[in-house]
């Protein structure tokens, strides 16, 4: 039996597009127009609160593994380094959770493990903020499921 391996991942580059990047949650209006509300606010900056959810939620998916968010010294390296570009992540015209973002994995030697793109829609249960918010969380958590399950059967053997 096989002892798993604990990973140490950084989160860097976590970027948001900057018509997203706003204090009000973001609304498509149309497939060519986005609304950002004055009066519905993230309660912080949105890049700090997409960075805090997806370390939580991969330290979650990989038990052992930790998860540190550029605060990481240079001489303690990490094994892999997770990098996310967030184009999409608003209510679609339709009030549907839509995220749209570049997931990018990379080893210790800056050797691309994987980069895809992660496409979600959720349904919200509501039309609420609230449920807005919670169904745009779950799409996160779809982010870090990708993340993490091509960290779970990356073989021991290509880890620093």
């Amino acid at each position: 039996m096989r002892t798993p391996v604990t990973l140490r991942i950084d989160l860097r580059d976590v970027v948001v597009a900057r018509a997203l990047d706003q204090p009000g949650i973001a609304q498509a209006t149309s497939d060519v127009r986005l609304m950002i509300s004055n009066n519905q606010r993230w309660a912080a900056p949105l890049g700090d609160m997409v960075a805090e959810i997806l370390a939580q939620d991969l330290e979650q998916r990989l038990p052992g593994g930790s998860v540190r968010r550029d605060m990481a010294p240079i001489m303690d390296a990490a094994d892999v380094v997770m990098g996310v570009v967030l184009d999409r992540f608003e209510a679609d015209a339709a009030g549907h959770a839509v995220l749209s973002a570049q997931l990018t994995l990379r080893l210790a030697g800056m050797r691309i493990l994987r980069s895809c793109r992660v496409e979600v829609v959720i349904a919200p249960d509501g039309r609420s903020t609230a449920a807005l918010v919670a169904a745009l969380s779950l799409a996160l958590g779809r982010v870090a499921d990708r993340a993490a399950s091509t960290l779970s059967i990356t073989p021991a053997v290509d880890l620093p």
